[in-house]
């Protein structure tokens, strides 16, 4: 069994140049799917850049999306009621929440499929007969290291693999949130009601549930016991993730080395107190540069 883990993120693809970044992500939306991108940008929190787009899926301004849609909501009294304008407060927020989930899902698909593995790049000295977690959805481990598929495992899918779903969210389980339908009784409009669970049902189309991916890949991470090294090549540890290393940190032994690579200076303070959280030993975490892996 081979005693070295690689985890890849997205640091690695965009080390061999690849154009995988979420703001090559928002430039693809913003010119081939507007409506989707505007709506981005209107009731999401994101930065600029979309570095943290996942996360941003979880941070839905409730409050503007109900108030936008409210232009929409006609009272039963209005001298221009009809019955034909029953649902447009639903349609409403059917069509910005669809374009915030499904639709914004289907981009992103069709995005990633668009990047190109790049010819020749520099590349990094790594053990082919090593195991490789990958959170990319691309083939750069196949496409330029020719690692044997066997050796690779994409934790939240692949492009070459339709029946491996791709998986996209925030970390903001539903239990972890108040539901909105809980505030509805006999005195709410039945409209607001079905907005409500509109609403709702966005935070569960959008949340990267980690749990049953670890419940689907549950043999890969029961046998990392015997692992000496693990190598982290451009993965923030971000929260959304966090659950994958602290499984993982639970699992291997406790004198195992963990090489994390680092982009800028100011990132070991963050990736050293991750690693802090996980329990692994300051004498264990090693700083690198993934150029320096020759």
């Amino acid at each position: 069994m081979p005693d070295t883990l690689y985890i890849i993120g997205n640091g690695f693809d965009l080390h061999h140049g690849m154009q995988t970044s979420y703001e090559s992500f928002k430039l693809y939306l913003q010119r081939k799917h507007g409506f989707v991108f505007d709506t981005v940008e209107k009731f999401l929190s994101i930065d600029e850049k979309w570095s943290d787009f996942e996360e941003a899926l979880g941070n839905l301004d409730v409050d503007l999306l109900e108030d936008d849609a409210l232009n929409c909501l006609s009272s039963y009294g209005d001298d221009d009621w009809s019955d034909s304008g029953h649902h447009d407060y639903e349609y409403e927020l059917t069509k910005n929440v669809g374009a915030l989930s499904s639709e914004l899902y289907e981009c992103f698909c069709e995005w990633i499929n668009t990047v190109n593995i790049p010819n020749n790049p520099t590349l990094l000295s790594l053990k082919s007969h090593a195991r490789f977690l990958t959170f990319n959805y691309t083939q750069t481990l196949m496409g330029l290291y020719n690692i044997p598929k066997s050796n690779v495992l994409h934790i939240h899918g692949s492009i070459d693999e339709p029946a491996n779903e791709i998986v996209l969210g925030h970390g903001w389980a539903p239990e972890d949130r108040t539901q909105l339908t809980t505030y509805i009784d006999e005195n709410t409009d039945t409209r607001i009601a079905s907005g409500y669970q509109i609403v709702d049902e966005y935070f569960s189309h959008t949340y990267k549930s980690t749990s049953s991916v670890l419940r689907k890949n549950e043999r890969f991470f029961a046998s990392l016991s015997g692992l000496r090294d693990i190598y982290i090549l451009g993965h923030s540890m971000s929260s959304v993730d966090f659950e994958y290393f602290r499984i993982i940190a639970i699992q291997v032994n406790f004198d195992t080395n963990w090489y994390i690579s680092f982009y800028k200076l100011e990132d070991k303070v963050r990736l050293s107190q991750v690693a802090m959280k996980l329990g692994i030993s300051e004498s264990n975490v090693h700083f690198i540069k993934m150029e320096d892996i020759k």
